[in-house]
């Protein structure tokens, strides 16, 4: 039987935020977590000595290496104190530089879908051209993005990225980037139309 959240105790609905939370960071192949985010499981969290779970959920969504450092040097204290986190440290990161690069790829218009390697690994903080192929070879490994890297050039050539779901910010981003390729076609439209 389906039981709302908000009729289960507060101290419950954290433990299990804190569980799903954990399972979905440390999952093997779990790499979307955006209808995660959107449950309101995860608003037992805020608030409490684990917000920064949420936060890590939060930037491992949006591949945001930046905040995954900031947290981990803000609440080592609280990670450490999850033995899990702290055995496959390792593993965390991995997955969330594949994140900043499928989050990066996907925010990419379609007329810049060549991207260099060097590019990829500055925005993955990756050490170097090379580490950044071996990043986008995982990610199609994976199946989470298709392409041809380009070895002479040093670039990727995107053809797909995994469709993911989307947070409230990310849909309207998505619909910022579809207004701009409306006005692309009006304005083509009235080269056209002024050329006959």
């Amino acid at each position: 039987a389906y039981v709302s959240t908000d009729n289960l105790p507060q101290d419950f609905k954290l433990a299990l935020a804190v569980d799903i939370s954990l399972a979905a960071l440390l999952g093997e192949g779990i790499f979307n977590f955006g209808e995660l985010l959107l449950h309101p499981i995860l608003n037992a969290l805020v608030g409490t000595e684990y917000e920064w779970l949420h936060a890590l959920l939060k930037c491992f969504n949006k591949g945001d290496m930046q905040a995954y450092d900031m947290i981990c040097e803000r609440y080592s204290d609280a990670m450490c104190r999850q033995p899990e986190l702290v055995k496959n440290a390792e593993n965390l990161r991995a997955k969330v530089t594949l994140l900043c690069l499928v989050e990066y790829l996907f925010s990419l218009p379609p007329e810049e879908r060549s991207v260099p390697l060097t590019v990829i690994a500055s925005r993955a903080r990756l050490p170097s051209r090379e580490a950044a192929e071996g990043l986008v070879l995982r990610a199609m490994a994976q199946g989470m993005v298709r392409g041809m890297i380009d070895q002479v050039e040093g670039v990727f050539r995107v053809a797909w990225v995994q469709p993911r779901v989307l947070t409230h910010a990310q849909v309207k981003g998505l619909a910022a980037r579809l207004d701009q390729w409306a006005d692309k076609l009006d304005a083509s439209q009235k080269v056209i139309c002024a050329m006959t």
